[in-house]
């Protein structure tokens, strides 16, 4: 029995629609850890990527984060139907968000006073680190006495799972559903049937996703659903069971054109509020301040782009999969050349380096090892710990097939899949567990602008006296001058410029404006440009220079002249 806190994590899955109404492709789950591990998952930000695919249907690839005993993984996600499953790439995560990241970029311009250094340097970069549900006839084999029905079950990378459909007609499917899984070995009590039961209404699915035995929680690795659907969809409530406050919400929606939330707002950010003397760094916390200002219901749109625009991805390794390649080498050396060739770059000095998805399990299913050497040892170093002796029976070319296979070919098809996208928008939100009331939706609309993801600004130094004087002008035009003090002055102006709501019909989608801030933005940055002016000395400007030398001396024979003619 899986004795587990119950932790939602956003999961990939699809909303059935109701008539008339575009099919909705969703994402949610619920992760669920061990309760005498006395820790509960921690997801920092949740990252997905919705494609809509050339044939109608969606596929959704979303990132599983999760710490706690391998053996008692266990992660629950609403499904219609039942949708073809594989597993994909954190690497092409990692590579998508690098390639997407929001950049900001501050230059200097004007001339400091002597011996001034601005807080944060100058000529600086850097990136931000950062419905309505109807029953559908699902057509499933119940017997007539089982109110649940296992629809499909199977191995996918490190991942045993099975989907179950409730019977439609039962008083409560949602205590049917949570008895199931309880009986058979998962402890759901913290998620409960209040939380499964408006989504097995709608007369979706279970799935339910546990590790292989002797997989280990380092072999967890992103999800891909592929399923009939129009319309993404984030089944958010779930998560709220155990969520962190101000979760990070990433998503990805590829397809025709730009998406955009249909029922959260879209913001625009108050570029004014972001500290770029540190170049964006306060950017997450700026997010979510501006969804707190819309209720907790609201989406930024870092990047709105036609694919073709994406910079290309970095060669992959596909040396692997030339024989010719590897003579020379014994059986030692190759492995260790192979697992180099899928080794990460650490994201920064405090991170190890890390290989791709799928290389523990190949390495820990073909490559023999003595008693006592770990998966961990001979991925730090294979010669290290192999002997010739210890590899009479491995296989050489099976282990570069099988790292071909299962580490490569996921990235490769996470690009390939992007890449047949004319179209892909970058959205960010911050969320509370208190938030987690609506469902986050998208759609497609076209006629909208891109949205770049490099902002550019400028600090502007005078000197008057000795005092320094800084202006930050926007690209925009807006200027704002700094406190003399170096204090903070993204309190003074709101974080949101505007806020406005996608409202799609049946025959057309149109863009409307809930609440415009610049007015107010800009009478706070009036307001507080006055008062630093009054700090500033009223005489001397970037101009201005002392008086010394003979202007000195020039300066007291005139003042003796007038002296004597009075």
């Amino acid at each position: 029995m899986l004795r587990t806190l119950a932790r939602a994590a956003l999961g990939a899955l699809v909303l059935a629609s109701v008539a008339l109404a575009p099919a909705r492709a969703s994402a949610c789950g619920g992760l669920f850890c061990g309760a005498g591990a006395n820790q509960v998952v921690n997801q920092v930000a949740e990252r997905i990527l919705f494609l809509a695919r050339p044939d109608g249907r969606t596929t959704a690839i979303v990132e599983i984060q999760y710490q706690g005993p391998a053996p008692e993984f266990a992660w629950i996600l609403p499904v219609p139907g039942t949708p073809e499953v594989g597993v994909s790439s954190s690497v092409a995560f990692d590579r998508l968000q690098q390639r997407t990241n929001p950049r900001y970029t501050l230059t200097a311009a004007g001339t400091p006073c002597s011996g001034f250094r601005p807080a944060g340097g100058c000529s600086v970069q850097a990136t931000e680190s950062l419905s309505r549900g109807g029953a559908v006839d699902m057509g499933f084999p119940f017997q007539e006495t089982d109110p649940v029905a296992i629809l499909d079950s199977g191995t996918v990378g490190p991942f045993d799972f099975v989907t179950l459909g409730v019977m439609p007609d039962m008083e409560d499917p949602a205590d049917v559903a949570v008895e199931w899984l309880d009986s058979n070995g998962y402890d759901v009590t913290a998620l409960g049937p209040d939380v499964l039961r408006p989504y097995l209404e709608m007369g979706m699915n279970l799935m339910a996703f546990r590790l292989t035995n002797g997989a280990d929680t380092g072999s967890i690795r992103p999800l891909m659903l592929t399923y009939e659907s129009e319309r993404p969809m984030l089944p958010i409530r779930p998560t709220a069971v155990a969520a962190e406050n101000d979760m990070g919400i990433l998503v990805w929606v590829a397809g025709p054109s730009r998406a955009l939330p249909t029922t959260y707002r879209h913001l625009v950010l108050n570029e004014a509020a972001l500290d770029w003397r540190v170049v964006g760094a306060n950017y997450p916390q700026v997010v979510g301040s501006a969804a707190d200002e819309a209720g907790g219901h609201g989406f930024v749109t870092e990047l709105a782009t036609p694919t073709e625009g994406l910079v290309a991805p970095p060669e992959l390794p596909t040396e692997l999969r030339d024989m010719e390649a590897w003579v020379g080498f014994d059986a030692a050396s190759a492995i260790r050349r192979a697992l180099d060739l899928l080794t990460v770059a650490p994201a920064s000095f405090a991170s190890p380096p890390r290989h791709y998805d799928g290389v523990r399990d190949v390495v820990d299913a073909l490559v023999p090892r003595p008693e006592g050497v770990t998966v961990d040892d001979v991925l730090g170093c294979a010669d290290c710990v192999l002997t010739p002796g210890d590899l009479e029976d491995f296989d050489l070319r099976v282990f570069l097939e099988a790292l071909d296979e299962q580490a490569l070919a996921p990235v490769e098809e996470f690009e390939r899949l992007l890449m047949e996208q004319p179209y892909v928008t970058r959205l960010f939100t911050t969320l509370s567990p208190e938030e987690m009331t609506v469902d986050p939706e998208f759609a497609f609309t076209r006629g909208l602008a891109d949205v770049s993801n490099e902002h550019t600004a400028t600090m502007r130094f005078g000197c008057h006296g000795d005092i320094t004087s800084q202006t930050l002008q926007l690209a925009d035009g807006t200027e704002v001058l700094m406190p003399l003090d170096a204090q903070p002055w993204q309190d003074e102006v709101p974080y949101v410029l505007r806020e406005e709501q996608l409202v799609v019909t049946e025959t057309a989608s149109a863009l409307s404006l809930q609440l415009d801030n610049a007015p107010e933005a800009d009478e706070r940055i009036a307001r507080h440009n006055r008062e630093i002016r009054g700090q500033l000395p009223s005489n001397g400007g970037c101009g201005a220079v002392p008086v010394t030398g003979a202007p000195l001396l020039l300066a007291l024979l005139l003042l003796r002249l007038r002296a004597g003619r009075a």
